[in-house]
């Protein structure tokens, strides 16, 4: 028997296996090493096939395609560096469940077998990183094998069960809690949150479960219900979003329902409560062309657009106890253009982990037909508009945001609402940086339970919560932010924060009168905790106001950014 195919590498098989069969009779390898004799003549395509490492050149080859693709999902501390490897990361370690790789697999927008596309790989990393649970991910090709491409997906976890009691304290007013939250059940991805909480508006038990893989799919379910010393409330929403910027169809029906009293504020005090039931019920369908770029095959974002359109029915009933009702009832259109243009950034909006930035010019232009003969309680024209853009200039990142509504008829519903943001934030390569923003809200068409507030929780932190309303409100922050090297056993960033504050809110019968503040805060932010929120304590000192605010506000909160 003799092995046909004549490579370098089938010869060096030849010869060992043959030289192993040659031996002495007593060889306890002999039958095993002769049964593998006949399997050396192993396919050409097989045999001819070498595997390199891989280069960017490689990414305009013609015809790749995807190849295996390994996912390693790394626990929540690195054992092997000397500063996570103490007891209390080696148990952190044993008591995690790891993510599930068909978890992350089924978020890939990448399959073995398909056309090779570098722009799938960086939008597939900012997916799988967008989820609480997973703290950095990392997709890259690893090597060439003819023409596949072997792709390599790094992903690290995130500590998810978080149980405890919390407190804070803004605008004069405390908050208690205690509850427990899995962000990654059983590394399923799925989310459970059960708690108490308790604040000056009402007491609140609730319940929560969010699958964003539903039944193995790209379908979201979230479901929540609760009971509150006020009323009882629940909301359901099933959805199929648009996961990608080349997708083609999205959908979505949701279900809520809301009881509760709403406080109304004067001088920072309740003046009123207005006990409001809602209910709300909606469907939609959404469908694209996919992406507008002419070259897909590239992993240059900022060439990549999409328009999408969606139309649906939403029907809302308000009962304003002591007022009035409202139904709305109506078909709806909505415009949605997005472009791709993204960057990242570590101290950014949070400490210890890589950002997704966007900055790309995206925006939705909205129309919805109310009649009476459809069920609402009046007849309106309701038109809506948001805009988002981000600038990148060589050491600062800039944006815009807007969002403008309007019902145009008559009844209680007419009216506008505007809101507009703009913010700009300078780095500093020794992690002191600057932040700039400004925020102006307007709205005529507040409805009974309705304020626009300016206080300790809303842009002025130094006077109490609810302290200025009207239905104009326009606030500036200025503040200089310190990013420490401190990171005590690798679970928390920290920083600090000196700031002021100028705004007032006016309007509805509400004369302006423009309060200022200055402060210091500290911050602290778990770096390896799906809890992501920002821990602040901050001293504020008012520098105008009425005699019975108080000379210095100390706040302990929780907020979505430093």
């Amino acid at each position: 028997m003799g092995i046909t195919i004549k490579t370098k590498e089938n010869i060096i098989l030849k010869n060992t296996v043959k030289n192993a069969c040659n031996c002495k009779p007593n060889n306890k390898l002999l039958l095993c090493c002769c049964l593998l004799l006949p399997f050396s003549a192993v396919s050409p395509a097989f045999a001819d096939e070498s595997c390199i490492a891989w280069t960017d050149d490689f990414k305009n080859k013609p015809n790749l395609i995807v190849g295996k693709v390994e996912i390693n999902a790394a626990d929540v501390f690195d054992l092997n560096n000397p500063k996570e490897s103490k007891t209390i990361h080696r148990v952190a370690n044993n008591l995690h469940v790891s993510t599930k790789p068909v978890v992350i697999r089924r978020q890939l927008l990448f399959k073995e077998g398909e056309i090779f596309q570098p722009r799938k790989l960086s939008e597939s990393e900012r997916i799988v990183r967008s989820n609480r649970y997973i703290q950095d991910a990392d997709i890259m090709p690893s090597e060439l094998c003819g023409n596949r491409v072997n792709i390599q997906v790094n992903t690290t976890d995130k500590w998810t069960l978080s149980p405890g009691v919390s407190f804070s304290q803004s605008g004069g007013n405390s908050k208690t809690g205690f509850e427990i939250q899995e962000h990654n059940l059983l590394g399923s991805g799925k989310g459970l949150v059960v708690g108490y909480k308790s604040d000056e508006e009402r007491d609140e038990t609730f319940l929560s479960y969010t699958n964003s893989l539903f039944l193995g799919t790209r379908q979201k379910l979230y479901a929540s219900v609760q009971d509150n010393s006020d009323g009882k409330g629940h909301e359901v929403d099933l959805s199929l979003p648009f996961f990608e910027l080349d997708s083609r169809k999205a959908w979505g029906l949701s279900t809520s329902s809301l009881s509760e009293e709403t406080s109304l504020y004067d001088k920072g005090d309740v003046s009123s409560k207005v006990s409001v039931k809602k209910s709300e019920h909606s469907a939609y369908w959404g469908w694209s062309d996919g992406l507008e770029s002419d070259d897909t095959d590239t992993d240059d974002s900022a060439k990549n657009e999409v328009t999408r359109y969606k139309v649906g029915w939403k029907y809302t009933e308000s009962d304003y106890k002591d007022y009035y009702s409202l139904t709305e009832s109506y078909p709806w259109f909505e415009y949605e253009h997005d472009s791709e243009s993204y960057t990242t950034r570590t101290n950014f909006k949070s400490m210890g982990e890589v950002e997704d930035i966007t900055l790309g010019t995206n925006y939705t232009l909205g129309v919805g037909l109310l009649r009476e003969e459809f069920g609402s309680t009046d007849n309106q024209l309701n038109l809506n508009a948001s805009f988002e853009k981000g600038y990148e200039f060589e050491n600062s990142l800039a944006f815009i945001n807007m969002e403008a509504n309007s019902y145009i008829g008559s009844g209680e519903l007419e009216g506008d609402s505007l809101n507009l943001q703009a913010e700009w934030y300078l780095f500093d390569e020794h992690g002191s940086d600057i932040y700039l923003s400004g925020t102006f809200k307007y709205q005529s068409n507040l409805q009974p339970d309705e304020q626009l507030l300016l206080g300790g929780d809303t842009g002025l932190r130094a006077y109490p919560k609810g302290y200025e309303s009207g239905d104009k409100s326009l606030v500036f922050t200025a503040e200089k932010r310190y990013h420490f090297d401190w990171y005590p056993l690798h679970l928390a960033k920290f920083g600090a924060a000196v700031f002021a504050d100028v705004g007032s809110a006016w309007g509805d019968g509400k004369d302006l009168d423009v309060l200022a503040d200055v402060g210091v805060g500290l911050r602290m932010i778990p770096t390896r905790s799906s809890i992501t929120k920002a821990i602040h304590i901050d001293l504020a000192f008012p520098l105008n106001g009425d005699s019975d605010v108080d000379d210095v506000q100390l706040s302990v909160n929780t907020e979505n950014s430093f």
